[in-house]
């Protein structure tokens, strides 16, 4: 009888301690799964800001650019105008 009760009872504190091992680990991934969720977003949010930043500075270089050419063109029409009036 008491060779069955040492048996049955290594048995149940195996067992027992399995369980306490599982739940252990499970919330450690949890807790780690969480951290990687919460940097994962960080690093979304980081990504967001540099692309509406760079969108920004895209559009306002092409302004500048257009502006820039706009300006070239609009010079080079009075030149020729000028030109133009002087031979007469």
């Amino acid at each position: 009888m008491t060779i069955w009760f040492f048996a049955l009872g290594g048995a149940f504190c195996a067992l027992v301690a399995g369980m306490l091992v599982y739940f252990v680990m499970q919330s450690r991934h949890e807790v780690e799964l969480a951290e990687q969720r919460e940097s994962l977003a960080t690093a979304r949010a980081t990504l967001k800001a540099q692309k509406e930043s760079l969108e920004g500075m895209l559009k306002s270089v092409e302004e500048t650019t257009r502006r820039t050419s706009f300006d070239q063109f609009l010079s080079e029409i009075r030149v020729e105008e000028r030109h133009y009036l002087r031979e007469n």
